[in-house]
């Protein structure tokens, strides 16, 4: 039996992608559900092929904010910490309690390792014969400079110091994810990368898709999309701003639509209309999915990894463009940001070009 967890739209299709190019018939599924991602968001694909069955695991925990005007600061910390223990060690028992339901399996076919470590505990927890791991977005870049620098090192276990407190025990025995690395991988991947020496590589050319999408003319518009820049702690709001208004004055706001993230804030999907006077357009499922009836003229947005994978699914149909933001605009991730640029700049056509404005 093969197993897929998954936890995000395009892994989802990427995950059935797996099944069209290795012809695995009706599997369980495993989506590991977060708030940001509605179940509307992966109806669409569901409908699209038949699974054994599929179980929603909710993975979202509210971190505590009590305070009392009695208590000190220290105390409240203290409290808030012990519940937010609590909390984690509950989800991980509870995720590990799913996954022993399946007991070992042949294929464990998984999402982004790279994702806040919970998918690199699922890999690590599932007796499996073989890890295929699928794409999500450009955290791909990342996974695979993980396991380029980290080769000699992966399925270690570091060795415990010789006084280590007993909470601290506790933590990495039940509490925190276990992140190491898996010796080995088949990564089922968009990207053109060298991984980890003990890895193997299948490209996916998105045959599946291919297959099901309808085209049409494109619609004359400009569909840019969002993403989660401020919320993510990248860009300042004034920054984000900056490059939004020279982008729009460089594309022109005739037809000119805003496709927000759903992680984006409504306080910036609130400020891209009142400020940049752009109409939202908004849709339920990747988009990858989503425009193959509604096809713009122009595809842009920043380092968004839905730029390349639409590039190679419609290849000459319409144009994209990723426009630049230089390192020095960053407050975070800059080199990984600059990865993603010059992955972008070697893929380059003349329908897919990087843009400094």
């Amino acid at each position: 039996m093969d197993l897929f967890v998954i936890d995000t739209p395009l892994q989802l299709l990427n995950a059935i992608e797996v099944r069209h190019y290795f012809d695995i018939g009706p599997s369980p599924l495993l989506i590991l559900k977060w708030n940001f991602w509605p179940k509307i968001a992966f109806e669409r694909l569901l409908k699209e092929i038949e699974w054994k069955e599929i179980i929603w695991l909710e993975m979202d925990i509210i971190r505590p904010a009590f305070s009392h005007s009695v208590l000190d600061s220290n105390t409240q910390d203290g409290i808030n910490e012990y519940v937010w223990t609590l909390r984690q060690y509950l989800r991980r028992r509870n995720l590990e309690k799913t996954l022993s339901r399946f007991g070992p399996v042949k294929r464990l076919i998984a999402g982004s390792l790279i994702n806040l470590g919970y998918m690199c505990h699922v890999v690590n927890y599932v007796s499996c014969s073989e890890i295929i791991a699928v794409d999500d977005g450009t955290f791909t870049l990342d996974v695979a400079a993980l396991r380029r620098e980290k080769a000699r090192n992966i399925n270690q276990v570091p060795r415990l110091g010789f006084i280590k407190s007993v909470k601290k025990v506790f933590r990495e025995r039940y509490v925190e994810w276990y992140t190491q690395q898996p010796r080995s991988v088949r990564f089922f991947t968009a990207y053109d990368v060298l991984f980890g020496p003990d890895d193997y590589v299948v490209t996916n050319k998105y045959d599946w898709l291919r297959a099901h999408i309808t085209r049409t003319n494109t619609n004359g518009q400009i569909y840019f999309l969002g993403q989660p820049l401020i919320e993510d702690g990248y860009l300042t709001e004034e920054t984000y701003f900056y490059y939004l208004e020279k982008i729009t004055s460089y594309l022109g706001r005739e037809n000119m639509f805003y496709l927000p993230h759903k992680r984006e804030s409504a306080r910036t999907v609130s400020m891209v209309e009142s400020k940049l006077k752009l109409p939202i357009k908004r849709f339920n499922e990747p988009i990858e999915i989503a425009i193959g009836n509604a096809l713009p003229s122009i595809l842009a947005s920043f380092h968004c990894s839905a730029l390349e994978s639409c590039a190679m699914i419609f290849g000459d149909t319409f144009k994209t463009a990723a426009f630049y933001l230089p390192p020095e605009t960053l407050l975070c991730g800059k080199e990984s940001v600059e990865g993603v640029y010059s992955y972008f700049r070697k893929r380059q056509s003349a329908f897919f070009q990087v843009i400094e404005v």
